[in-house]
């Protein structure tokens, strides 16, 4: 086991999603940051190994925590601040449908899938994984913006919504062409702001 996890080291990652997921199945209420630990790992994961798989041996699971941690910070510090902005529920998933659909999004999902060369070791190896954390981090919330929106006010659709959006940016992150999962996605919002507001 210790092997395979060596050979994969995301794997170890995704025990942080999958523990996020099991108190969201629990909870009456998720808190945002359980919220975004569940919905922003698991399409990170390709990134992960990326950077695990270009680091040293000694630095399988230092260099992608690094990389991690900027992108959790900034889908947290997003998630609080329009948390803070009175915003109703249908509102949110229209936005969301209509972003899926522009030319600006598609671009964002490419460019974050771009890769950079990383140091192999020391300080200048962790300040490129936490940079290339930020850019990946930044790429993605500009992709993703618009889907965290209904979430911080979904209520009682919180789950569902959840399961929807990490089905999309999963499905985005691993698909050769994502252009049919946004449009998709893109009804699936229209038919939920539908049911929402009725």
């Amino acid at each position: 086991m210790t092997r395979l996890l060596w050979h994969h080291p995301e794997w170890t990652f995704a025990l942080l999603p999958v523990g996020a997921w099991g108190l969201s199945v629990r909870a009456h209420h998720v808190p945002l940051a359980v919220m975004v630990v569940a919905m922003m790992v698991p399409p990170a994961l390709p990134m992960l190994r990326y950077v695990a798989l270009s680091s040293l041996w000694r630095r399988r699971y230092r260099a992608p925590a690094l990389f991690l941690l900027p992108v959790l910070g900034l889908f947290l510090m997003y998630v609080y601040v329009i948390s803070l902005v009175p915003l109703s529920l249908t509102v949110a998933l229209l936005v969301a449908a209509g972003w899926e659909l522009t030319v600006v999004k598609r671009r964002l999902l490419r460019a974050s899938h771009r890769t950079t060369p990383l140091p192999p070791s020391g300080l200048a190896a962790d300040v490129a994984c936490l940079r290339f954390g930020l850019t990946y981090g930044c790429t993605s919330l500009g992709c993703g913006w618009a889907l965290m929106l209904p979430m911080v006010v979904a209520g009682t659709w919180m789950l569902p919504l959840m399961v929807l959006n990490t089905a999309v940016m999963v499905a985005s992150e691993y698909l050769r062409r994502p252009a049919a999962v946004l449009r998709a996605s893109s009804v699936a919002l229209l038919a939920v702001a539908l049911v929402a507001s009725a």
